[in-house]
């Protein structure tokens, strides 16, 4: 239970905060970069999201035929978010974070590494998101993913 010195500095300080909301929703392009993520689709279609897009993910109603490039080519996000699994194939990343930098789109990555993942397997997929991502989250399971998309503003 808070003290009555921190309730009196919150009530002080509250005549300074913002009372809206700190930006509008964000246009978001989420691509999953190999099979494992692309099988998370499922259980992200369960959700509901602001404003956001899944390509290469294998969600129910999905529009086929949909990329990442051309999804990029059609609108202009805010933010790209690569999702991929420790030890997969994600060379991807590269054509995906190199074309959000060149649109001056912000690119942030995920990576799933599941309990017993090895540390070199860790690193090594590490090292393919990290030149290309300005923020790089290593999530534990893929429970936490939504939450992690809704906190980038999906």
């Amino acid at each position: 239970m808070p003290s009555d010195s921190a309730k009196s500095t919150s009530a002080a300080e509250s005549q300074f905060r913002v009372r809206d909301p700190n930006s509008l929703a964000r246009d978001i392009l989420v691509v999953a970069l190999d099979e494992k993520s692309a099988a998370l689709g499922g259980m992200l279609a369960t959700q509901s999201w602001r404003c956001a897009e899944f390509v290469n993910f294998h969600m129910p109603a999905a529009r086929e035929g949909r990329d990442w490039s051309t999804a990029l080519e059609r609108h202009a996000f805010d933010l790209i978010v690569m999702v991929g699994t420790a030890g997969g194939d994600l060379r991807q990343a590269e054509s995906v974070g190199g074309k959000g930098a060149a649109r001056g789109t912000k690119v942030s990555s995920v990576l799933l590494s599941l309990q017993g993942t090895p540390l070199p397997v860790i690193s090594e997929s590490l090292l393919d998101l990290r030149p290309w991502s300005r923020t790089l989250a290593v999530i534990s399971s893929a429970d936490y993913l939504p939450g992690v998309l809704h906190a980038l503003g999906a």
